[in-house]
């Protein structure tokens, strides 16, 4: 897939998971208690379960989507800062209070964004409500009702709000940084991942350099008999060609036919790697190319 194709793919995910999550809040049973504190009252919306409970498969969905982000933005983007850092990191999801499975599995007050606590103030015909922190009042709300069961839905309800708003703004900047990342001309250069359908398609090239550069052809040849060696061998440090051959032949990868091909190219490899005055033979590289193929 391209950069674009894979972006495209997350986004559309990105916005089929959305409809799920954001009912995550409202769906989840809430009680209430009003205590005093110094003559204040303060009512404090709560779960009834301080963690989720996640369906296996919507959780499996969201925890594969946000490794699939944290993965395009870490191959892709140079702007993979704290700003998207703390709402996808793998090592701090459970623990930031920024990231998104924090917010919808935890408790109304456990983020710093979300006010779990109301400073009640009834009047003649209406209460004033403040959220409230630390002895803190922020925002003047007001109802025109002082029933105490009005007062109770309204703050729970608010309190779902809060965390449904919170999260549009996390679900919305990183499908903003999608969106960017996509579009940027600065990109990371993308790493090759080392397959036999890789090798075979640098293989094919090499018939093409045969003639017009006999060295850089050989060149190629031994570095693609090398990686081949690595793949099928399974291997994950490269001890050198020689020993990757007789490697192959103790394991009954190769019969003594292809064994010799393999000994042949690496010796005019290491010629012409190794020694500026060494003069290349079109129609042996065209030979060891030839037969080399017939292996793949």
């Amino acid at each position: 897939m391209t950069i674009k194709s894979e972006g495209q793919a997350l986004l559309k995910n990105h916005e089929r998971l959305y409809s799920s999550l954001i009912k995550i809040p409202e769906n989840r049973e809430m009680k209430y208690r009003v205590v005093v504190n110094n003559g204040e009252s303060i009512g404090k919306p709560r779960f009834k379960d301080k963690e989720y409970s996640w369906p296996k498969k919507l959780l499996t969905e969201l925890r594969d989507h946000l490794q699939k982000l944290w993965n395009y933005f870490q191959l892709n983007s140079y702007w993979l800062d704290n700003t998207i850092l703390l709402l996808l990191d793998y090592r701090t999801r459970r623990a930031s209070k920024k990231s998104v499975i924090f917010l919808l599995e935890m408790d109304v007050w456990n983020t710093d964004e979300v006010f779990g606590d109301y400073l009640i103030n009834k009047k003649d015909d209406k209460t004033e409500l403040y959220y409230t922190r630390f002895g803190q009042k922020f925002r003047k709300m007001v109802i025109d009702s002082t029933v105490d069961d009005k007062i109770k839905n309204w703050i729970c309800k608010d309190a779902v709000q809060q965390i449904q708003a919170q999260f549009l703004h996390i679900w919305d900047k990183i499908k903003t940084e999608l969106q960017v990342c996509m579009k940027e001309k600065f990109k990371k250069c993308p790493k090759i991942h080392l397959s036999s359908e890789y090798i075979r398609e640098q293989v094919t090239r090499i018939k093409e350099e045969i003639d017009a550069w006999p060295e850089s052809a050989l060149l190629n040849l031994g570095r693609c008999t090398e990686i081949w060696l690595i793949i099928e061998l399974g291997v994950t440090v490269n001890p050198g060609l020689d020993l990757l051959i007789r490697e192959a032949e103790v394991r009954n990868l190769l019969n003594k036919h292809q064994f010799q091909l393999l000994m042949n190219i690496k010796s005019h490899y290491n010629q012409v790697k190794h020694y500026a005055t060494y003069k290349v033979d079109k129609s042996i590289v065209h030979t060891l190319y030839n037969d080399f193929c017939l292996i793949l």
